[in-house]
């Protein structure tokens, strides 16, 4: 068996994340994080037997949350090998009836949560110049005309996470 790597999985209490979680749960120590406690701790239910789960309720809308979550799992598994952002949201209509709130709650989810948990990851994986930051798959969004909005808020993070190569050196 190849090396437990500690996983961050954000947005981790249902669909892809829940997904990526119970494929990962037997061979890595998993860190999973989203806004609903009780889908989180199905999740650990439903995980392989001897799985190592730590979940932690978190809003990546939130900088103090965030930094809650990290040093909770840090606590648990030590420091972060591998984040996948995967927690986002999507309002999926033209942007001429999308309230300011609407934008905001996309942007703040979308942009500033993936942010806030590479900025909680990154020192300690530069320091040991190991380290991978994922942003997750945006599935099935290819089929929709009004999705503007969203295209922004995906690209923004895939282009945080390109830059790793030329400033977060040893992380890939």
């Amino acid at each position: 068996m190849s090396e437990r790597l500690h996983i961050w999985i954000t947005g981790a209490g249902r669909g892809i994340g829940a997904a990526i979680a119970r494929a990962l749960a037997a061979d890595h120590n998993l860190s999973i994080s989203g806004r609903d406690t009780a889908r989180l701790a199905e999740v650990i239910t439903h995980a392989p037997t001897g799985s190592r789960i730590v979940a932690h309720t978190c809003d990546v809308r939130d900088a103090a949350s965030v930094r809650e979550a990290h040093e909770t799992f840090v606590q648990a598994h030590g420091p972060v090998d591998v984040l996948i952002n995967n927690a986002g949201i999507g309002i999926f209509r033209p942007l001429v009836d999308l309230s300011i709130e609407e934008f905001d709650d996309q942007i703040n989810v979308n942009l500033r949560g993936v942010f806030l948990c590479v900025k909680a990851v990154l020192p300690s994986m530069v320091e040991r110049q190991r380290g991978q930051i994922g942003v997750g798959e945006h599935l099935g969004l290819a089929e929709h005309v009004d999705r503007g909005l969203i295209d922004l808020a995906a690209t923004v993070p895939e282009h945080l996470t390109e830059l790793r190569g030329t400033s977060w050196d040893g992380c890939t």
